[in-house]
């Protein structure tokens, strides 16, 4: 249901599906051939990465491993982001946590799909993204490259700016509404970042009239998705703009954010 995000029904049961493994290896077909060998896998190659990403947001990732022999203990992909003065290091599982190297079988061929994440704090600049398997003693070889991206920073406000309206509403440890302004068609809201969020939050809107009815919506990251709550940074001010059809006649405006994974809102001091 839009309005609260509650489900109208439990899970109906439809069948039960066995996955197996092929009878035979998959073909792979990489956009970028690395075929770089670390130990017992190698890895094939990679699909092209984009050209940019702004902090805050996921690097997408998809790697192809080809299997040369069982490993024998589980391995860990080390994927290094390396600026000019500022380098990230993520560890991930080469393929899923559930799918450990220890259960990969000689001649198997995979595709694993996976993100990095770029911190809401890092310069803007040209990086270096490479890889490298590691195991309980360390690499297995010298990092591969992967490719070069550029990332992106926003210009940050941390400058009180002039609101029509004044309020302080903190949601959770992660923002306060500090103010908002409606203009026709318009609601620009104001907030102040508490901290960099773990999650990428959705801002709701709702107009209710005086019955309470619902007559307008509108959900949306901030910014329309140019500003995610992961990319905020402490005392940060951030204003965003949400547009809507203003219904006449007296109404209410709601406000929120939700994660919308899980539809879990983000809960006002008090309990509200």
């Amino acid at each position: 249901r839009p309005a609260d995000l509650a489900p109208l029904s439990v899970g109906v049961p439809s069948g039960e599906i066995t996955v197996t493994r092929p009878t035979r290896p998959i073909e792979l077909n990489p956009a970028q051939i690395l075929n770089a060998r670390f130990g017992p896998v190698t890895l094939s190659g990679t699909d092209e990465l984009p050209g940019e990403v702004w902090v805050g947001n996921d690097l997408p990732l998809t790697y192809y491993w080809k299997v040369v022999a069982a490993p024998q203990e589980d391995l860990t992909a080390r994927v290094t982001l390396m600026g000019e003065t500022t380098s990230v290091v993520q560890d991930f599982a080469p393929v899923r946590p559930d799918y450990p190297t220890t259960q990969w079988q000689p001649a198997e061929s995979l595709r694993a799909p996976t993100d990095f994440h770029i911190p809401a704090d890092l310069p803007s600049g040209d990086y270096l993204l490479s890889l490298v398997m590691v195991g309980a003693q360390g690499p297995l070889a010298d990092p591969v490259t992967l490719g070069r991206v550029h990332v992106i920073a926003p210009e940050r406000s941390f400058t009180l700016p002039a609101m029509p309206h004044a309020l302080s509403a903190k949601f959770g440890n992660v923002a306060e509404l500090i103010g908002w302004g409606l203009e026709g068609g318009e609601l620009t809201l104001y907030w102040r970042a508490l901290a960099t969020a773990d999650e990428s939050y959705t801002v709701f809107v709702h107009l209710r009239d005086a019955a309470g009815a619902l007559v307008s919506q509108h959900d949306a990251p901030p910014m329309n998705g140019a500003r995610p709550t992961t990319s905020w940074l402490a005392r940060e001010i951030i204003s965003d703009t949400h547009r809507l059809a203003v219904p006449a006649g007296p109404f209410t405006i709601q406000i929120g954010l939700y994660d919308q994974a899980s539809g879990r809102r983000l809960m006002l001091e008090g309990g509200g």
